[in-house]
């Protein structure tokens, strides 16, 4: 997961993280939920990085980049899609299935057919997402109930006022 391969690389992950990082961090609030944020990182990071092995257990190729952790947030992010109360939705709410559907069809397309159409010239480990994705939708769940805090909002307060005042 510290390995890239290159900084397309980095900054492919990185804004990804970015995006769907946020909501899952917000569910894991105080100190206990920055180890359990990082704990659900590198968790599903290494899930990812072993369903690979099991789908590909003669693979001579190397694993590197952060993907499938991040993947792993994406999954746990889509299971907040339409909650304002940070309770999660299920896995077999529509919006949920139809996201994970869409997002796991390019997965596999882009690993399959390359970022530039050139099957060879960049090898995605498209499998590692999709494991990293599907631990991070299972996992969200209990990881939820052993590292939240007990904050009862999980929405923005509507008036965040000027933090200079």
């Amino acid at each position: 997961m510290f390995i890239h391969g290159g900084w397309t690389h980095v900054a492919v992950n990185a804004v990804v993280a970015m995006i769907f990082g946020p909501p899952v961090a917000r569910l894991l609030t105080g100190a206990r939920g920055v180890a359990g944020f990082l704990a659900f990182y590198v968790a599903t990071g290494l899930i990812g990085a072993v369903g690979y092995a099991v789908v590909h257990p003669a693979s001579p190729d190397a694993l590197g980049g952060a993907s499938a952790a991040v993947f792993g947030l994406v999954g746990a992010a889509l299971r907040l899609v339409g909650r304002r109360d940070g309770r999660l939705t299920g896995l077999t709410d529509r919006r949920f299935l139809v996201m994970a559907a869409v997002i796991m069809a390019l997965n596999m397309i882009t690993g399959v057919i390359g970022l530039v159409g050139d099957p060879g010239n960049t090898r995605i480990a498209w499998e590692a997402h999709a494991f990293g994705f599907i631990a991070g939708a299972l996992l969200i769940g209990p990881w939820t109930r052993l590292f939240r805090s007990r904050r009862t909002s999980f929405d923005s307060p509507a008036d965040l006022g000027d933090p200079f005042d």
